[in-house]
């Protein structure tokens, strides 16, 4: 297991942190965004030559635990696996305009797809190496990556949703405004529908 740290422009004792855990770092000298951050993480692990590549956020709203439970349901006829707040039988720990938002979204690109898919926010996923080699050239959204991504790799692959559990995050907060969030993702959206 090979695990990177990508420290996009933080102020804090992240990279510190992290090296001394025994992770890989590599720090971007300025805030760049999540798409930016995931691009750097994935062309480091195609360079490792591995099967998976799993992607989680650093502020522990992602439980690790999880990830053996999601690479069980990693077949080779599955792309992505995501791991959904919205399948399974517990509690959504998130303001209702958001959960609702998320569904939204979410319907919208199964339609797109002609895939169901519940999470299409949810960053803790697990990729086929070979399929994000396919259309890691084709993401360049550095803020708004996770539905372009899916969107790409949805085209050829198929999807799997795990449940995973909705936790708080312990630090941080997000950045983006909720009518810009929105706006953004419905872009993307359409601008991915252009792929089928």
């Amino acid at each position: 297991l090979k695990i990177y740290v990508i420290d996009d422009g933080s102020t804090d004792h992240t990279a510190e942190n992290a090296l001394k855990s025994g992770a890989r770092v590599i720090r971007h000298p300025i805030n760049l965004g999540g798409g930016a951050a995931i691009r750097t993480a994935f062309i480091l692990a195609l360079s490792e030559n591995i099967d998976y590549i799993v992607t989680l956020d650093a502020d522990c709203q992602h439980d690790p635990n999880e990830i053996p439970i999601m690479i069980d349901h990693m077949t080779e006829n599955v792309g992505i696996v995501i791991g959904s707040r919205f399948v399974g039988n517990h509690s959504i720990n998130m303001r209702s305009y958001r959960e609702y938002g998320i569904k939204f979204f979410s319907y919208l690109v199964s339609k797109i797809i002609r895939k169901p898919v519940t999470d299409v926010t949810s960053c803790y996923r697990i990729y086929q190496a070979r399929e994000v080699k396919k259309v890691l050239a084709k993401i360049n959204e550095n803020q708004y990556y996770a539905i372009e991504l899916l969107l790409h790799i949805a085209k050829n692959s198929n999807i799997k949703e795990v449940p995973i559990k909705d936790l708080n995050r312990i630090a941080g907060k997000s950045k983006k405004g909720l009518f810009r969030y929105f706006y953004h993702l419905f872009r993307v959206s359409l601008k991915g529908s252009m792929i089928f």
